[in-house]
């Protein structure tokens, strides 16, 4: 939260030279800011008066904190696209009337409403593959993207301006609470989930594997 810009600017420009990307590059960026504390997922958290987290002026120190990295990441890399990890995350059961989305929802709209998303090109929902075929909630796999995909969509910048979406997807299995978390996911769930985006009207994704190793 106290990180100076010229650290935050340093930090970003040795990462970048680091990993052979050009200051110059017209691709995508992804701002990814992840922790128990400080990702977009627990912002509701500090607005919830039933929980200890409840705190709305930290959760203002961590939106200044994340529109300041914004601002830099636009400076170091100026004909970027911008866009921000976990833009919406939605619940893994994909229903919008549980308490926790709710929560989640209303830390998001917070965040949109003070200008969070102002200095972005993209939101990116995050719609990984979250069920195998064994897990009781497999059921809920199509209510996960589209739930994704529909809260994000209600996000506005202060100019109320809607944003682009980015969503991004998974070849993985991500999810503690799967029997199948971290094994490839099905071609067909990917398939599917896919074909549920462009349902909605959205053409274009990411598709994050990182450093997992796909075995066939």
């Amino acid at each position: 939260l106290t990180t100076s810009r010229d650290a935050i600017a340093e930090r970003l420009t040795s990462y970048a030279d680091n990993n052979d990307i050009p200051l110059d590059t017209e691709g995508i960026v992804i701002i990814d800011i992840e922790g128990p504390q400080f990702s977009p997922v627990y912002f509701g958290n500090y607005l919830d008066t039933a929980l200890p987290t409840y705190d709305p002026a930290l959760l203002d120190r961590i939106l200044d904190a994340y529109k300041l990295r914004i601002d830099v990441a636009r400076e170091v890399f100026p004909q970027a696209k911008l866009g921000l990890y976990d833009s919406i995350t939605p619940h893994p059961f994909g229903d919008a009337a549980l308490g926790s989305m709710i929560r989640r929802q209303l830390g998001y709209d917070y965040a949109a409403a003070n200008g969070l998303f102002d200095g972005l090109d993209y939101a990116c929902p995050v719609v990984y593959e979250m069920w195998g075929v064994t897990d009781i909630q497999y059921v809920r796999h199509d209510a996960v993207p589209t739930l994704g995909i529909e809260a994000t969509r209600s996000l506005r910048k202060t100019t109320g301006e809607p944003l682009e979406l980015m969503p991004m997807l998974s070849l993985t299995v991500f999810n503690g609470s799967s029997n199948h978390n971290r094994e490839p996911a099905l071609v067909s769930d990917v398939n599917r989930t896919i074909e549920i985006l462009k349902g909605l009207g959205v053409n274009d994704y990411l598709i994050w594997n990182g450093n997992d190793n796909l075995v066939d």
